[in-house]
């Protein structure tokens, strides 16, 4: 689009970091109007509204250079006479794990029609009022160094009506320009490329119970470090304060909870359980209330005693609301994590009355298009877990997790495409972040591991799971366009690898200080060759062959390919071990590592590094715990299930869902942990994130593998429909493409094997029948014979063809229809 208008901000606080700022624009409507589109973005984050009505909140987090913009038609939300636009900004400072540093900015243009064809253009230009939004206290802590701060909002400093048409501005300052797009740090305006977030209310279930806390020792209007405070509280009974229809907040009607400071000192905490992990906007309604302070604590669990304890994991979520005699509602600015909030009633000289406790649920808006059940209720719990956890992290990128760091890792964000693939078959999302993780590729061809970020991780092994990142896109969707586009950043980081191999074709870590090899949280080694990168790297070569054959680069095709047969040929010749039966972690200038990881292992299984004589070997040594440590995170476990699954091992594989995640749901998960020891002490947390969407596997899984539903041509062009029966007894669900839902209900008895597929249009699906083994089958499709000791019906006119592989009859059919086979010995 064309932009006319300015970066505007106020003329002292540009570099000032945590720093809150009312704009304002007053605009008269004078005709009908037919229609009214606007534009908006700033550096970091933005409310906007008109007339004092929400519109909605941005921007995406973006590389200041690739500044994104939202779109919104405000039609609906003019009248004729008098209008105000009415933006509150944060301006973050410092540089997160999910937002580089800017300095401050706005950007705003709109355009009005009237019904006459008169237009009006409204921008942000010197004419608009800005001030200081004093009731957010600036000098905060942060919650955790790599995200933003905590939030202490002092009510009685708030000014009222500022959304409002008629609010008196003539104090506020002129907005200074700064200039005219583009704009150095904004050097290029990019439309918004994903949906809106949703935001939806939610009211928590229950109260986990209510405390009295003993005086603390420090002048509480000052500004300490919140999350802090309410560790060191003493607890104990409800003494001298009172709490009247405690229950009463948690839902949205005209009754309300009545708090009663003691005179004494005391404060009165209310904990609360929201039921399970949620992310956005706490929200406190108040009836009635005089001056005093609401300190709230949030934390993922509770700790021994069975309070919330924000700065138990590291990650310090808490807010203080300073509430003044008017004050009727309250929300943080910023998102929240947590299960469980903490609300501490300090300093109230007469009773508050609190209407509601609510939650503004943010996400991205997720279509539940997958899903997946089965004869186990284990299982189906252990995906819609894993649907759930998923969710939570799918904001304005894939990310990590939402309590602790916000950030777009190619690591975790290859994983959770590929649940999102099953889950909700979205595309937009993972487009993005492939986009958008190589704005940050030097002319070399490396790229950092957490993009868009203000933070320099480089992970050197996560570039190459953004190649296989990119060929999974491909495989899922079909869309050859964005293959091209990156198809460049692509070439340039496999010349980086090669840059980075030694003689035998492998890459080598020594002396390469400034590398971060993490393949895993775990026990592994890491010097010279490292086997588990070099695993990566043959991955990454393996599809880049294919993706350059996809864009018609033959010669390139055939590069990527021959190499990747010399890596495979030295992974094998100078990282395995005859004597461990196993792959080495590394080989360093010392000579061969004595080390034996299961990370290592399952990767070279996985990708076809190692042949299938050597699979019973690998896994005699790697599932003997006396010698090798089993994997602790989700993550990780998502290749050993891969790999289970691929070398046919179905029944280990179930075993490992079962064992793991059934465990975290015995000890109380609501969302997957980012990491897990089964041999940690009964009942135990472990002290990490408890929401990380790389711990989803089983989603993937159990759809892609028991459901049995894979593409195996780009777009689902071709798919396979291959169910691992196991010890389950029937399986339905339904798989979301882009030409639409694969739908599959299979069961099984002793005596049959019975499988209903909902093909798509257009597409060639491969439907594989479990033979289990047996020769005299008889197998119908649609109540004709199909298939008959060994031989298929060649007249069958739906069937194109059929063949027998191992413990499967396959049938390929073509077009959109419903094909109901029935298997069962003769």
């Amino acid at each position: 689009m064309e932009w006319k208008a300015s970066w505007i901000w106020d003329s002292y606080h540009q570099e000032t970091a945590n720093f809150y700022m009312y704009f304002r624009k007053v605009l008269y409507i004078s005709n009908k109007i037919i229609n009214c589109k606007s534009y908006c973005t700033c550096s970091s984050e933005y409310k906007l509204y008109i007339n004092g009505k929400y519109i909605g909140r941005g921007p995406n987090p973006c590389d200041p250079r690739w500044q994104y913009y939202d779109e919104y038609d405000i039609k609906g939300y003019l009248h004729p006479g008098k209008n105000v636009i009415a933006v509150l900004c944060y301006h973050c400072g410092v540089g997160t794990h999910s937002l580089p540093y800017a300095p401050g900015g706005f950007l705003f243009q709109g355009e009005i029609t009237y019904s006459d064809s008169h237009k009006i253009l409204i921008s942000s230009d010197d004419s608009w009022k800005v001030t200081q939004a004093t009731a957010w206290i600036q000098n905060v802590p942060q919650i955790f160094w790599p995200i933003g701060f905590q939030e202490i909002y002092n009510s009685q400093k708030e000014i009222k009506g500022w959304m409002e048409p008629d609010f008196d501005d003539s104090s506020w300052q002129n907005a200074r320009v700064l200039g005219f797009p583009p704009l150095s740090p904004w050097i290029n305006l990019i439309p918004r490329e994903i949906p809106m977030l949703k935001e939806t209310k939610i009211f928590p279930p229950k109260i986990v119970h209510i405390k009295e806390c003993q005086p603390l020792n420090f002048d509480q209007i000052k500004v300490p470090n919140i999350a802090f405070c309410l560790a060191q509280e003493q607890k104990g009974p409800l003494i001298y304060g009172k709490v009247k229809n405690p229950t009463c907040m948690l839902t949205n009607d005209d009754k309300f909870t009545t708090i009663e400071t003691p005179k004494s000192g005391y404060s009165v905490a209310i904990t609360i359980d929201f039921g399970k992990e949620v992310v956005g906007y706490p929200n406190i309604e108040i009836d009635k209330a005089k001056e005093g302070i609401i300190d709230i604590g949030y934390s993922e669990a509770l700790d021994k005693d069975g309070n919330v304890n924000p700065p138990e994991r590291g990650i310090n979520q808490a807010d203080r609301l300073i509430v003044s005699k008017d004050l009727k509602n309250w929300s943080t600015f910023n998102r929240r994590a947590f299960r469980y909030m903490q609300l501490t009633f300090r300093s109230f000289n007469q009773p508050v009355s609190i209407k509601t406790i609510s939650l503004d649920f943010t996400s991205y808006p997720v279509k539940y298009k997958g899903s997946f059940e089965c004869s186990d209720a284990l299982l189906n719990k252990i995906w819609k877990t894993g649907r759930y956890t998923l969710e939570l992290c799918m904001q304005d990128h894939f990310e990590d997790c939402p309590s602790r760091e916000h950030a777009q890792y190619p690591g975790d964000m290859r994983v959770e495409a590929l649940e999102n693939y099953y889950a909700f078959g979205d595309t937009k999302l993972i487009a993005k972040g492939l986009r958008q993780l190589v704005q940050s590729q030097d002319k070399d061809g490396w790229f950092k591991a957490v993009y868009p970020s203000g933070t320099n991780h480089k992970i050197v092994d996560y570039c190459a799971v953004w190649v296989m990142a990119l060929w999974d896109y491909y495989l899922y969707t079909g869309d050859l366009r964005l293959v091209k586009e990156l198809y460049p950043n692509l070439c340039k980081v496999m010349d980086w690898f090669k840059k980075q191999t030694d003689e035998y074709k492998l890459i080598n870590a020594t002396n390469k200080k400034d590398w971060w090899v993490f393949i895993n949280w775990g026990d592994i080694e890491k010097e010279g060759e490292i086997t588990a990168f070099n695993c990566f790297y043959y991955k990454a070569l393996l599809d880049a062959t294919n993706l350059a054959l996809a864009v018609g680069d033959k010669k390139k095709s055939n590069e990527f390919n021959q190499l990747r047969k010399e890596v495979k040929k030295y992974i094998n010749q100078r990282l395995w071990s005859e004597e461990k039966d196993a792959y080495i972690d590394c080989f360093t200038e010392r000579g061969k590592s004595n080390h034996v990881s299961q990370e290592t292992n399952y990767l070279a299984i996985l990708f076809g590094i190692a042949d299938p004589p050597k699979w019973s070997k690998i896994y005699s040594c790697i599932h003997n715990k006396k010698r090798v440590k089993p994997i602790r995170t989700a993550y990780f476990n998502f290749y050993a299930l891969e790999a289970l699954f691929y070398t046919g091992e179905y029944t280990k594989a179930l075993s490992l869902i079962r064992d793991y995640w059934g465990e975290m749901l015995r000890r109380g998960a609501t969302t997957w942990w980012e990491n897990f020891d089964l041999d940690s002490p009964p009942d135990s947390i472990p002290k990490c994130s408890l929401c990380h969407g790389w711990s989803a596997a089983p989603t993937f899984s159990l759809s892609a593998q028991i459901l049995g539903v894979k593409p195996t041509k780009p777009g689902y062009k071709e798919f396979c429909v291959k169910p691992k029966p196991v010890d389950i007894s029937w399986a339905k669900g339904v798989v979301p493409t882009p030409y639409g839902d694969i739908s599959v209900n299979w069961s099984k008895n002793k005596e049959m094997f019975e499988i209903k597929v909902l093909t798509i249009e257009n597409c060639k699906a491969d439907i594989a029948i479990p033979s289990f083994n047996q020769a005299n089958l008889e197998i119908t499709l649609n109540k004709k014979l199909a298939w008959s000791k060994g031989n298929p019906n060649l007249k069958l006119s739906e069937v194109k063809r059929t063949y027998k592989e191992k413990e499967y009859v396959h049938f390929i059919v073509e077009g959109k229809g419903i094909y109901h086979f029935v298997s069962h010995k003769v």
